[in-house]
């Protein structure tokens, strides 16, 4: 079996993980040494960021630099070539970064000829962040017109070039099926990994300040504001908070005594996740993006054993409902409430935290969703198998 992983970025140890985006690519690290361990494959997976190749196999593994398009060569002539089994995961949008969009576009709908003739080959789409939708959430002005068809357009033939199309939700399943048309059946569900032999367990504390951890994009469209405010009056009302921030980007003014941090990913789980009492998702659930996405820190949260806040996000509540493992605010006065009842009453969270990570532990596991995928895998080339005879 040839496997080729194109992302922005190559993720095979835990210091290659970066933040949430390489979380999701430990993944396609577990499907990698499942396939490994059932006997001879050979992985090209390519890091269109840094123009690196690796190809391992069970005899060697290689790195060598090359550019975007001889790695796009490389792909379609071993598509004209091989014979065995050849899947190719793409990593979407983050793999536009650093390739060229019309060419991606191109060597896609040569693989999808290709593949009408071969039936060994699966286009895979990991459609991790919609670009429209995010576009739409993320942005303080509304996106123009041309933008809007320019992006709804590339979104549409690429996700039709696909033979599998993963997706993190079922809400967002349902909404891309519907929006291009595409059966459902071309779907399936992998939400974003728990890392749970990479972050330990660490309950609250019973007693002492109450420690919140933020992690993400610090920026207004984030609803960052509220949760500053928030805690800063209860500080003035005497409660002891300690408030973590850990980011990649800082795009708004902090006040002077709110400390921000972007540590490595390893040392994030060491100092941040595992001091936290409790964790924080503000984002605004009027958002389709952020209603119908979940975002990587959810996991990593539950998976460390921290009950968290979230606004009303239609599919994290899901999750949460699911294990009893946290709280949801509408504004800042709500949120001062829950974090008045979360100071007084500890050990709520501690019952919490053991359900949240026994729940990663049970059915969001790297492991468990890479088999997920790999099942995927070989139910689409089952299906192309029996549709050839």
């Amino acid at each position: 079996m040839l496997i080729y992983i194109i992302s922005h970025n190559i993720v095979i140890s835990p210091w290659d993980i970066h933040g949430s985006i390489e979380e999701r690519y430990w993944i396609y690290k577990d499907v990698i040494d499942f396939i490994m361990k059932k006997g001879y494959s050979e992985i090209l997976w390519y890091s269109t960021k840094n123009k690196q190749l690796l190809r391992m196999s069970s005899a060697q593994r290689r790195s060598i630099m090359i550019n975007g398009f001889q790695y796009l060569a490389l792909l379609v002539k071993d598509a004209i070539r091989v014979r065995e089994p050849m899947i190719i995961i793409i990593a979407y949008p983050y793999v536009l970064e650093g390739l060229n969009k019309l060419l991606l576009l191109l060597v896609l709908t040569t693989l999808k000829t290709i593949s009408l003739f071969k039936k060994n080959i699966v286009i895979i789409i990991d459609d991790i962040d919609p670009p429209v939708e995010t576009a739409i959430s993320d942005s303080t002005k509304p996106l123009s017109m041309l933008k809007y068809f320019m992006l709804r357009a590339y979104d549409l033939l690429l996700l039709k070039r696909s033979t599998l199309i993963v997706v993190l939700t079922e809400s967002y399943r349902n909404y891309i099926s519907h929006m291009y048309k595409i059966p459902i059946e071309k779907f399936i569900i992998i939400p974003p990994p728990a890392l749970c032999k990479l972050i330990p367990y660490s309950p609250p504390k019973n007693e002492g300040p109450l420690t919140i951890l933020y992690s993400g994009v610090v920026k207004k469209e984030r609803n960052i504001e509220p949760l500053i405010q928030a805690i800063n009056e209860l500080r003035n009302e005497g409660y002891k908070i300690n408030f973590i921030i850990t980011s990649p980007l800082i795009q708004m003014s902090l006040p002077s005594n709110i400390d921000c941090r972007n540590y490595p990913w390893p040392k994030y789980v060491r100092e941040a996740l595992s001091k936290a009492d409790v964790a924080i998702i503000p984002y605004r659930h009027d958002k389709i993006h952020y209603s119908y996405t979940l975002v990587a820190k959810l996991f990593d949260y539950l998976t460390a054993g921290k009950p968290v806040i979230t606004t009303p996000l239609y599919e994290t509540l899901k999750i949460l409902r699911k294990c009893k493992c946290g709280f949801v605010f509408i504004d800042k006065e709500n949120l001062k409430n829950v974090f008045k009842f979360i100071y007084a009453n500890r050990m709520v969270l501690t019952a919490m935290s053991k359900r949240g990570r026994q729940i990663m532990e049970k059915e969001f596991c790297d492991s468990v969703l890479a088999l997920k995928l790999f099942h995927g895998i070989i139910r689409m080339l089952s299906d192309k198998y029996h549709r050839r005879v």
